[in-house]
């Protein structure tokens, strides 16, 4: 399904083919909320349904901002925008540790370290890193340090994509999930068309659920009960 197939069908479970009432732009604003909703089910489910390794260099504070493990093509000459992109690549959540190939930097939590440590007056019994608003802190901090680190990542939105003739990054019999949840969401506004809207959440839960068990294993090998990254799924 392209960019311009997934507007057709939308206005027509939305009836609004001949209406200008909902506009293609808002159909791929929505529809990329939703996309991007999706695939963060989906990577809960199975973190290597897209994965990669990334080669990145620390600041000058030992740092590496989420934005360095996006992999995207950087904005033309003069422009700050970068270019539709449907090869890019979006971080969505590391894997791994970061590693220099001797050492492993584990993840902790902020609360499990001493104040001196965090502040890089101390120096941490192993290396590790933790999260700080948008960017991941090592310590030790060693400024200019390449490191690769295993993430996963999503791919475009539908609001992303280059053209109308672009390809949607979704898996494969499952694109319609999209489709619904996108004209379901413009059309909860009460009245008539409430009723609408969940029949077609309906269908998108229905479908949705046997796309997670697909993402989940591609083999015939049994399953083992394990706590999944969604809070809610344990009551965490």
């Amino acid at each position: 399904m392209n960019r311009s197939d997934f507007v057709t069908a939308v206005a027509a479970y939305l009836d609004g083919e001949q209406s200008n009432r909902w506009t293609p732009r808002l159909m791929l604003d929505i529809g990329g909320m939703v996309m991007t909703n999706e695939w963060s089910d989906l990577l809960n489910q199975n973190k290597a349904a897209r994965w990669a390794m990334r080669s990145v260099i620390t600041d000058a504070q030992g740092r590496v901002p989420f934005s360095a493990l996006d992999k995207v093509a950087p904005p033309p000459p003069g422009t700050g925008t970068p270019p539709g992109d449907d090869t890019a690549e979006y971080f969505y959540r590391v894997i791994g540790g970061f590693t220099d190939g001797a050492r492993v930097w584990a993840e902790v939590t902020a609360d499990e370290l001493p104040a001196p440590v965090l502040a890089g007056a101390v120096t941490p019994i192993a290396p590790c890193f933790v999260q700080t608003g948008d960017l991941f802190q090592l310590l030790p901090a060693i400024p200019g340090q390449l490191l690769s680190v295993a993430v996963s990542h999503t791919p475009p939105t539908i609001a992303q994509l280059a053209s109308d003739l672009s390809t949607i990054q979704f898996p494969r019999g499952y694109e319609y999930i999209l489709v619904w949840v996108t004209a379901a969401t413009l059309l909860m506004k009460g009245g008539a068309e409430s009723q609408a809207a969940a029949d077609l959440f309906s269908l998108a839960d229905g479908a949705r659920k046997n796309m997670l068990g697909d993402i989940a294993r591609r083999t015939t090998q049994p399953t083992f009960a394990a706590f999944s990254d969604a809070a809610g799924d344990w009551a965490g």
